[in-house]
């Protein structure tokens, strides 16, 4: 009985041939549409899981008014907002996070040969940053890679192309801006490559002197991008709170009739955009 029911079934897909081909295209592309969408959308919510104290891990964004007249939603931060959040009980760690300009680097090769490329995924951080999050070095030693000044950090891909397949470690690379400064930066490790699923896209990460000479400059302008470890989960609320007091007490702020008001959002908590959203109504509908 079933095989008699599989060949009146051929015999019919067989007879109208065109509308069983549109009917199967159809179908297949659209099982082929979901699964992309749902693979697209399902990888932007994966984004930093591989965090291992992710539960931990809060980035700080800022909402500024000027005279009574609110500003758009930051997630680039006052310098000085770092200095006044590292003393609270709650925070285990911070680090200041922030894009270098696209510049020239190069190195020499075995043969003495100069090796040069134009870069522009070089990032700024300090010595918390390989403390705060899981970026395995290959080489080096992630609590101490990024504890000096000038020194730098590379991707396992940027290694292979300065270097070979040869440790890097103590190496210099020389890093000239656009208006020709140039600076020694000694390699202190290497770091596996960043997998896809995060917010951080470096290939170079390099240390600088941070810390303006003038603390009025900590207020001047947002630069760095801030992110806190906090000792147990969920504090970030009460921290929050004691941030806007400390906050409304700063001499620079109030003498140009600025009001800042930070927030701490958990990197586990990722959002997805409109167009995302977008994109998984199209696919359930689909």
């Amino acid at each position: 009985m079933i095989s008699h029911y599989f060949k009146l079934a051929k015999k019919t897909l067989i007879k109208n041939r065109y509308y069983t081909f549109i009917n199967v295209f159809g179908l297949v592309c659209g099982m082929l549409s979901a699964l992309i969408i749902a693979k697209y959308v399902g990888g932007s919510l994966q984004f930093d899981s591989f965090h291992v104290r992710k539960d931990r891990i809060y980035s700080i964004t800022q909402k500024e008014s000027l005279n009574g007249n609110p500003q758009k939603r930051s997630e680039v931060i006052y310098w000085g907002a770092g200095e006044l959040i590292k003393q609270y009980p709650e925070v285990i760690n911070i680090t200041r996070y922030s894009q270098h300009v696209e510049s020239a680097i190069q190195t020499e090769g075995k043969k003495g040969n100069r090796i040069s490329f134009v870069e522009n995924r070089i990032f700024v951080a300090d010595s918390g940053f390989l403390k705060i999050f899981t970026f395995p070095l290959i080489h080096g030693d992630s609590r101490t890679a990024l504890s000096r000044i000038n020194s730098v950090v590379l991707t396992n891909s940027a290694s292979k192309k300065y270097f070979g397949d040869a440790n890097p470690l103590g190496k210099i690379l020389r890093i000239r801006v656009p208006w020709g400064e140039e600076t020694a930066y000694e390699v202190t490790g290497v770091a596996e490559d960043i997998p896809q699923q995060s917010r951080f896209r470096f290939d170079f990460l390099i240390t600088q002197s941070q810390s303006p000479l003038d603390p009025y400059e900590f207020w001047t302008v947002p630069s760095c991008s801030l992110f806190v470890l906090l000792k147990e989960k969920g504090e970030n609320a009460g921290l929050e709170k004691k941030l806007e007091n400390t906050l409304g007490e700063v001499e620079q702020l109030k003498a140009t009739n600025r009001k800042v008001v930070m927030s701490l959002e958990s990197i586990a908590d990722v959002k997805l955009t409109n167009t995302e959203y977008l994109l998984a109504a199209v696919g359930i509908f689909i």
